[in-house]
């Protein structure tokens, strides 16, 4: 029971008490007193009631209120779960695509590596076998070359010899005609290796 409730209940208590205890001739006269009592202590408990209903009335809104207050609360927290889960989300796809850019990217360097280890290799292989041939070009020009030079040598002696043959034969016949001097003569004998030939 309300404190506040425990006066008035105490004050009529207490009247009915003490009037049980009057004499016949003052019950009259306090009966009529005690009846203002009653009826002032009804009155407040009237307007104690009516006080009630309405902290009843502001507590049950107050009591509203929280909840209301309570279940925005709720909402808000709930929609900024949400938010931070959206932005979890997207910072987790952001991340995802970053790796997939940096694979990517890793992936190209990694080609473009390749590939220019490919063009060196090939760049290599290309400028060894153009040396090569230049080589073998010069190799097989200078042996064309020697093979001409010696066969020019060789041609160029033969026909020394034939014209050393002819010179001698037109000699021989020159002195078998006896048309030579004493000293053209003897130089055919020194050039022909002092072989006997007789003058004629």
């Amino acid at each position: 029971m309300p404190k506040r409730l425990f006066f008035p209940i105490w004050l009529i208590f207490s009247v009915s008490i003490f009037s049980g205890c009057e004499t016949a001739g003052q019950k009259a006269q306090l009966m009529g007193r005690e009846q203002q009592k009653i009826d002032y202590a009804n009155t407040i408990l009237k307007n104690r009631a009516i006080q009630d209903e309405k902290e009843l009335k502001r507590m049950e809104l107050e009591s509203k209120k929280e909840i209301a207050k309570i279940q925005m609360q709720k909402e808000i927290e709930v929609e900024r779960l949400k938010t931070e889960a959206k932005k979890t989300e997207v910072l987790s796809q952001k991340e995802i695509e970053l790796k997939k850019a940096e694979l990517k990217k890793s992936e190209i360097e990694s080609q473009k590596s390749y590939n220019e280890w490919f063009i060196a290799l090939v760049a290599t292989i290309f400028a060894v076998t153009v040396l090569l041939l230049y080589k073998l070009f010069r190799e097989h020009q200078r042996v064309k070359l020697q093979l001409h030079r010696e066969k020019m040598a060789h041609e160029a002696s033969l026909k020394e010899r034939e014209l050393q043959a002819r010179i001698v034969e037109k000699m021989i016949d020159a002195v078998g005609n006896g048309k030579l001097t004493p000293e053209q003569h003897e130089k055919l004998i020194e050039s022909m290796g002092k072989k006997a030939i007789p003058y004629r």
